[in-house]
């Protein structure tokens, strides 16, 4: 099963939950459930994982029958801003980004939508530049599908293009570099593939095939996280040899620039249904993830030591 910003909706899933297979009203809805001011400190204040992924949004963010996690939650690099894209079932079934902020008293506020969001509703998948200084995300409004944004004194600005010559079809979440090189999916109609557009004195290039073993003929490979240096690429894939659905394979540069062979994250993070969406924190210190587990009301945020995916380095 896939999630795609705007090419495929999810209305299987939907169906899915009207037939008794998982999602349920369970009325801890942002808008409408507990406040959220008592989350404070780090990470919403939630207890640090360890080698065992656990679910990371607290109990009065979890999904419910009008709307689930559709991206992991992609916090600032200063760790005092999270955005998080929500999608809407209830309502046309639309994508929208939502932030929290980190406040003064080191409490968090409650989400709220983020004030340029598109009429036609579909914004997703955003992604803070390395400095922090950027908000990157995709959108169906008119001029293109990257966009970004700055905040200045607590206000966001207004949406900027970001131009990539001769970019259709993108999908998925994207990833953004130190030097702001953008890694993302394009669909051919047929299946998805990974794709890199470099920053060169200030102009995108046209969308740069990673080629294999990263990208397969018949499958799709979607959704990457690449590390700010480029030394390791995470994806999803429904490539043959994973545990069903879309795994979660990780594949480290190596030396003249080629990946390595990917490598299944294996069955402590992956399982029988879509493990998908993946990240690592700004500080490196723990990888997240979308999946749907048994008990879970819809699409939820995992988080786990990075340790899972640094076991697999073959420099360590």
């Amino acid at each position: 099963m896939r999630m795609r910003c705007g090419l495929r909706t999810i209305a299987a899933l939907v169906l899915m939950s009207t037939l008794g297979m998982g999602c349920s009203d369970n009325g801890t809805d942002p808008e409408e459930g507990p406040e959220i001011t008592d989350l404070t400190g780090d990470y919403l204040g939630q207890q640090p994982p360890g080698a065992t992924p656990v679910r990371f949004a607290p109990q009065i963010l979890s999904p419910d029958s009008t709307w689930w996690w559709i991206s992991p939650p992609k916090f600032s690099p200063d760790g005092n801003d999270m955005v998080f894209t929500k999608y809407i079932i209830a309502d046309t079934h639309q994508k929208r980004l939502y932030s929290m902020e980190r406040v003064g008293d080191d409490r968090w506020t409650s989400p709220e939508e983020l004030p340029f969001g598109s009429e036609d509703g579909v914004d997703c998948h955003a992604a803070f530049s390395v400095d922090g200084t950027k908000l990157f995300f995709l959108s169906h409004r008119r001029g293109g599908s990257f966009f970004v944004v700055t905040k200045d004194g607590g206000s966001w600005s207004d949406p900027v293009v970001v131009s990539i010559p001769g970019l259709a079809g993108v999908g998925n979440q994207f990833s953004v570099t130190r030097d702001e090189s953008i890694y993302f999916e394009i669909s051919n109609g047929q299946n998805d593939d990974l794709y890199v557009s470099r920053l060169v004195d200030g102009e995108y290039s046209s969308p740069e095939s990673l080629g294999a073993p990263i990208n397969t003929t018949d499958y799709e490979d979607y959704a990457p996280f690449i590390d700010p240096d480029e030394s390791y690429l995470i994806f999803a894939s429904n490539r043959p040899g994973g545990f069903g659905s879309n795994d979660l394979y990780v594949s480290f540069h190596e030396p003249g620039g080629t990946w390595s062979e990917p490598q299944n994250l294996g069955s402590a993070i992956n399982s029988n249904v879509a493990d998908t969406l993946p990240c690592i924190s700004p500080d490196g210190n723990y990888f997240f993830f979308i999946t749907w587990k048994e008990d879970d009301e819809g699409f939820t945020p995992y988080w786990v030591d990075v340790s899972a995916v640094e076991a697999l380095n073959p420099d360590q």
